[in-house]
Parts: structure tokens; sequence; C-alpha cells
């Protein structure tokens, strides 16, 4: 037979998500304190603002850019360390290419982030919902009044219709939610499929004078086991 002359991008789909290994993560969610070496903070903080990259978009999501580093790769900054050592902490042994895609955040005390699923925006509007293994949250500031991260375990579908917004559940439906108030050095990660955020709750949090220097400074990581990163931009 003549043979194809496009290539076809075959994506395989488990019963947990597509390209991901079934996997159970119990319990969903976990934080651990003083999870990064003593003085190494500040200097991490200093890098993640220079990294910061999100900005406010008119369209459906942020414009921004995030980075992509595969297991193999040998760490090139602070960062990029940092985001190979949550991955071979949580991952020391996958079954298949693996990398972790990371970015930061540096937000005003009092700026809230939307409650949202970390996926491939691309693949999305084919209907297909990929999401990462897991997702991780390392703080690198502990400023007063900060909003706390919320990680609920609602999981959004592997397919969907296409253009249809994900179903969230009915209004009085129960949910597991684990709330971690920021802390220097602490470390929250958690199934890469749960619904979070850090939303502003009621009145939200006091406002900080300057001199209380307003800013949190987070940094992301989701693993994947893939050999690139989500189209999540």
């Amino acid at each position: 037979e003549e043979e194809e002359s496009e290539e076809e991008l075959s994506l395989q789909l488990d019963e947990d998500g597509p390209l991901t290994r079934s996997m159970v993560f119990i319990p969903g969610a976990r934080v651990a304190d003083d999870f990064l070496a003593e003085g190494s903070v500040e200097a991490l903080r200093r890098c993640a603002e220079v990294c910061f990259q999100a900005r406010p978009s008119k369209g459906r999501y942020s414009s921004g850019k995030t980075f992509w580093t595969p297991w193999t790769q040998e760490p090139r900054c602070e960062l990029e360390a940092l985001a190979l050592a949550i991955l071979r902490r949580h991952c020391p042994d996958p079954a298949a290419s693996a990398g972790v895609e990371w970015w930061t955040l540096c937000l005003e005390t009092d700026a809230d982030v939307g409650w949202h699923w970390d996926r491939d925006y691309v693949l999305e509007d084919s209907g297909v919902n990929l999401h990462p293994m897991l997702g991780t949250v390392t703080y690198l500031s502990e400023e007063p009044c900060q909003l706390s991260t919320m990680a609920v375990d609602v999981v959004s579908p592997a397919t969907r219709e296409e253009a249809a917004p994900v179903p969230l559940p009915a209004a009085d439906a129960q949910a597991l939610c684990v709330v971690v108030p920021p802390r220097a050095g602490r470390h929250l990660v958690f199934d890469g499929r749960f619904l979070h955020g850090a939303p502003c709750w009621g009145s939200g949090p006091s406002k900080v004078t300057d001199a209380e220097h307003g800013r949190r400074v987070t940094f992301l990581a989701a693993l994947l086991q893939r050999d690139r990163g989500l189209e999540n931009s």
C-alpha cells in the first residue's frame, strides 16, 4: 500500500487520562515544611521574580511562558535545579519519558489565583483534557496576610465535547479540600487532575503597607510522563 504522506499523531488514553500511567496518589495532597535547604529561599525568590512571565490577558487564560526540563537535563540554573529536584523526589523511577514544566508567580498579596485545572490548553479545544501526573507549589515568601492555596479532589474528565466547559459538581455536592497557608520553604504536592487555586475569601486579606513587602512568590512545577511540556501558556 502507498504510505501516508502525513504522519498521524496517536494519543493513547487510559482510565486515568491521556498519556499517564494508571496510578494511585493517596492522600491526594501532601505538604512538606522545610523542603528547601536552609539559606536557599532568598536566592530562589530573587530568581523567581526575574523569571516571572505570566500577565493578564483578554482571552480565557493569562499570557506568558512556561519552561520545560526533561528528566535527563543537567540543571543550567537554580530554578531548573529545583524543578529537577521536585521531579526526582516525586517520580524517582519513571516508567517512560518524563519531565517537569515549571513557572513562577510573583503577585501582590491580595491578588488571587482563580480556580482552574492544569491541562494542555491546545488539546482541550479538541475535546481532550490532558493533565499532569502531579502538581506542586513551592513557597518562596512568607509575608503577612497572604492567600492560601486550595486543592479540591474535583477531577475533570479525560475527554469532553469540543468547546464545552468542564462541568462542575452540583452546589450541594461534597468534596475534600486541602488549604495550605504560605510559608517560606513549604512544598505542596497534589494529584495533577485536582481543581485548585488561591481564591480570595469574603472581604479578602487586609491591605499591607509598602514596608511589609506585600508580594506572594511561588514556584509552580507540573510533573509529566511525556517528552514535552503542556501547551498552557
